[in-house]
């Protein structure tokens, strides 16, 4: 892994970066994907749907911010 980062130029930080933008592409694409579930639940379902995902998406950028990561 050390050999792989170490041909980064910038090493972890463009790693992150690059990993924080395929997330929010990936959540992107799967919301696009999910579109006609998501605009046909009633209103208050919705609410607390978006609620909740905002809340899963702030801790995962939180989690990746502080440095932890699922490693294979």
């Amino acid at each position: 892994m050390f050999s792989l980062m170490d041909r980064v130029e910038r090493g972890i930080d463009d790693m992150l970066r690059y990993l924080e933008e395929h997330i929010k592409n990936q959540g992107l694409a799967d919301m696009i994907a999910s579109a006609n579930i998501i605009t046909t639940v009633c209103c208050c379902s919705y609410s607390i749907f978006m609620m909740r995902l905002k809340l899963l998406v702030s801790l995962v950028l939180k989690f990746l911010s502080l440095g932890f990561y699922v490693s294979s």
